[in-house]
């Protein structure tokens, strides 16, 4: 079919499909993903945006014990990939089954892989499958999974060293102590320098290859170990 003709007798181009050109609105595909979020807002506050979506997946558990099976779930329904307050990620299926949605957090501990038809995700000893109608969508929702699983571990690391070098810091200075944690870290002091001055019973009691004889002086705390 062919279309309008523009200034100079060429055809004017027709917009592709999609392109939010129609009537009255914006982009559709915009309006939608506003609508979920909306939907996903109501049941948690903390979430602020959708990251990937499929428009339906089946749910299922691999069972424990000697011969593992596939056991389908009664949950079916939309997924969402979101973000929440904090740098926090969930994956949710609302569930057209029955009330209960299905919500899991992703954070560094979660494994993920496609095998055969399944998306597979796992976390500690809980083993999921979904299943995509769509295998499209189950590329692009795997995809997601795993940059936002690999963020979340570079996150975690980075929080640990931060740590770390704080308190190596804090030590080094002296400061940001209450009193009782510097009693404490005294008192630890005073013991590791008696231990180096004094072996305790214990320490050579059960060392037999030790070249040194045990001293006659009683070290604090032997004598009841004695």
């Amino acid at each position: 079919m062919s279309g309008k003709k523009g200034k100079g007798g060429k055809a004017a181009a027709t917009p592709p499909q999609g392109s939010g050109s129609v009537s009255g609105g914006g982009d559709p595909v915009a309006l939608k993903l506003n609508a979920n979020l909306r939907v996903l807002q109501r049941l948690d506050r903390s979430i602020v945006d959708i990251l990937v979506s499929a428009s339906h997946v089946a749910m299922y558990s691999l069972t424990a014990g000697p011969s593992p099976t596939w056991e389908k779930k009664d949950v079916e329904g939309s997924l969402f990939i979101v973000k929440k307050d904090g740098m926090a990620f969930d994956l949710v299926v609302l569930n057209r089954n029955n009330p209960a949605n299905f919500v899991h957090e992703l954070d560094e501990s979660v494994q993920v892989k496609i095998m055969e038809k399944l998306l597979m995700f796992k976390k500690g000893e809980q083993v999921h499958g979904l299943y995509f109608h769509d295998t499209e969508e189950r590329a692009n929702v795997h995809d997601v999974m795993s940059k936002v699983i690999q963020n979340q571990a570079m996150v975690e690391e980075k929080v640990t060293v931060n740590a770390v070098a704080t308190a190596s810091l804090m030590s080094a200075l002296g400061i940001n102590k209450g009193p009782g944690q510097q009693q404490q870290q005294q008192q630890q002091q005073q013991q590791q320098q008696q231990q180096q001055q004094c072996p305790s019973f214990l320490q050579w009691r059960y060392a037999p290859y030790a070249e040194a004889s045990p001293s006659d002086e009683v070290c604090p705390g032997d004598e009841e170990q004695r």
